[in-house]
């Protein structure tokens, strides 16, 4: 339900598009914000809501950007991740304790509407756990190079190990690195997979990715891409025709960032298909 105590319920200033407002909502671990225009919270447009997620490190003013990209034939919405953001840390810091929380925000705010869930890197592993559960107003899931097998991840490795150093008494950063990456501020790596959320969707799925290769190591000017060839056969022979992969040209991972546009009519189509046959 929409918590009415929680400060800054419609907060305004939450970017420099001033439209977007901000609403906190109770979920079983803590409060969840929500960003949108105002009308989009409010009222059902009969539009379907595209529900953003942001990956780890980061939160849902670096994808606001969607808002002006998807109008007018669609409405977005963002949340922030529990423990990034404006979003409280509370509750287990695993993959599916954080797409209950969503899964709860969404539900509590835009139960009588359309969605379809997007995610970017974690965000995306969010979206594709919220993909084993038909209940609820999610149509379909769409993931942004997810992370689905970690220990290989070695930028990731070091950027989060470079945020720990940084942020030493953050226990809810320790955590997240690793209980959802396998990553220990002690420079331990310890294998995370998961193929199980491809494997027991029962909602539609398309996973995005880009043409950036994982290895060798280097430095690079595009972030490397999560999802390798071995990802891509697990994805097929997991999904049973339930997951899509489409690959987005000339990008590394911070694909609803970098390929926007590229994106953007690539999930207007899947859209349009997979809402026709709901």
């Amino acid at each position: 339900m929409v918590e009415e105590g929680l400060p800054g319920r419609w907060d305004t200033r939450v970017s420099d598009q001033p439209a977007i407002s901000m609403q906190q909502v109770r979920t079983r671990d803590g409060a969840i914000c929500l960003y949108a225009r105002r009308e989009v919270l409010l009222a059902d447009s009969g539009r379907p809501v595209l529900v953003m997620i942001h990956g780890a490190l980061r939160n849902s003013s670096v994808l606001f950007g969607w808002i002006d990209l998807c109008a007018p034939d669609l409405d977005v919405a963002f949340v922030d991740l529990p423990g990034h953001g404006h979003s409280q840390a509370g509750g287990p810091v695993t993959v599916e304790a954080l797409a209950a929380n969503v899964a709860d925000a969404i539900s509590g705010v835009l139960g009588d509407r359309t969605v379809v869930v997007v995610g970017e890197s974690l965000g995306g592993l969010v979206a594709l756990a919220m993909a084993g559960s038909k209940e609820g107003p999610v149509q379909a899931v769409i993931a942004a190079d997810p992370p689905l097998s970690t220990a290989k991840l070695w930028h990731i490795r070091t950027a989060l190990i470079d945020a720990m150093q940084k942020d030493a008494e953050n226990q809810f950063l320790r955590s997240l690195a690793l209980n959802i990456f396998g990553f220990g501020a002690d420079g331990s790596v310890h294998e995370r997979l998961y193929y199980n959320f491809i494997e027991q969707a029962q909602l539609p799925m398309l996973i995005l990715t880009g043409d950036v290769p994982l290895f060798p190591m280097r430095n690079v000017n595009a972030v490397p891409c999560l999802v390798d060839a071995v990802d891509r056969y697990v994805i097929g022979q997991a999904s049973k025709g339930k997951a899509r992969v489409e690959l987005v040209a000339d990008c590394g991972h911070v694909l609803l960032v970098d390929a926007a546009q590229q994106c953007r009519s690539i999930i207007g189509r899947y859209c349009t298909a997979i809402l026709a046959k709901a």
